[in-house]
């Protein structure tokens, strides 16, 4: 059986959404027979010349039989040889950065496109690549087919301490009054994630519906909102992940407007708390929406329905596709062929 040296790119902490699934990844990897060591690439260091001199021991002390997992980015410098090197993607960094870099300056427009060069590179480097759902397969197996045999997938699930809350949540819940939806958005502030389209689709919907009011949690920041939305619109730029079963039971619809994403674990949070979650067709939305048939519908809602009908239970099978347990399985069979 392989070992995994995984490196993360944030602090391993569970308030972090990449760090809380590298925690979740790596137990379940664990639980599943593959060792893990879980590394936070960044401790220790300030400066990226030294992260990439880390990075190229921890590659260069790795004995046989293990695995380096790390981002594209740091892969593209390592040496070839030595151990297997795999890229796990989290979020799909090209989109990421061209939605950055849209109008903004030609020197920071020629930064994005220096890492993105890096990012090509690794992908080049790396001897597996990990893809983030279907759609992201799709892509790659479109825009880098010389990836080829180089790709496999992976998905994500919410922490298994938290479903129990989560089903909890949606066994209590019952449908609002029409004209009475309290919407919910939970994200990052960014461009990547439709903010634009969020707020055209709240000032029209909350002009129509006085009664109606909408939360944005997790932003990050306090984003400067139209006139008209202000004391409708509550802004919770941070929650605890202690809040969350209490956030999704005190909301009736949520709302997912990425343009682009990696996986966005909030839609299926919401979705596992019964709410129905009216989003766009990108990241987890893709693989989700069989297994979601009643609750995860088309962004934007419809304007002129007072009344959002409620979600309903997820597919029967749900479970059996949607758990640690069986992605760190899949992909322990994977890792095995890389390792020899």
């Amino acid at each position: 059986m392989p070992s995994l040296v995984l490196l993360c790119p944030t602090s391993s902490s569970s308030l972090l959404g990449v760090g809380q699934v590298a925690l979740e990844w790596a137990a379940a990897l664990r639980r599943s027979g593959v060792p893990v060591r879980l590394e936070e690439a960044w401790r220790g260091v300030r400066t990226p010349s030294a992260l990439r001199a880390r990075v190229a021991r921890l590659h260069a002390d790795c004995h046989r039989g293990e695995v380096l997992e790390c981002p594209a980015p740091w892969a593209a410098a390592l040496p070839r040889g030595g151990v297997p090197v795999v890229h796990r993607s989290t979020q799909p960094d090209l989109a990421y950065l061209a939605a950055e870099g849209a109008g903004a300056p030609l020197r920071h427009r020629l930064q994005l496109g220096a890492t993105a060069l890096q990012v090509v590179s690794g992908w080049s480097r790396v001897d597996g690549f990990l893809c983030l759902g279907s759609a992201e397969r799709a892509w790659m197996e479109s825009h880098a087919p010389w990836l080829g045999p180089r790709l496999h997938t992976y998905l994500h699930a919410p922490p298994a301490g938290l479903r129990p809350q989560l089903q909890e949540v949606a066994r209590r819940r019952s449908a609002a009054p029409a004209g009475k939806t309290r919407w919910l958005w939970m994200g990052r502030w960014t461009a990547h994630k439709g903010t634009g389209a969020l707020v055209q689709f709240l000032e029209e919907r909350l002009a129509r519906y006085p009664g109606e009011s909408a939360t944005l949690a997790g932003t990050g920041l306090r984003p400067e909102l139209p006139p008209s939305l202000r004391g409708r619109v509550t802004v919770l730029p941070r929650y605890e992940r202690e809040a969350l079963p209490g956030l999704l039971a005190s909301h009736d619809a949520g709302l997912f407007t990425s343009v682009a994403e990696g996986w966005g674990l909030s839609l299926q949070e919401m979705l596992e708390a019964g709410l129905p979650v009216y989003a766009t067709h990108v990241g987890a939305a893709v693989d989700l929406a069989p297994y979601f048939p009643r609750s995860l519908r088309p962004f934007p809602p419809p304007g002129s329905a007072a009344r959002i009908e409620p979600g309903g239970p997820p597919r029967e099978d749900y479970d059996e596709r949607f758990s640690w347990d069986v992605i760190a399985s899949d992909a322990a069979v994977w890792l095995r062929t890389l390792s020899g």
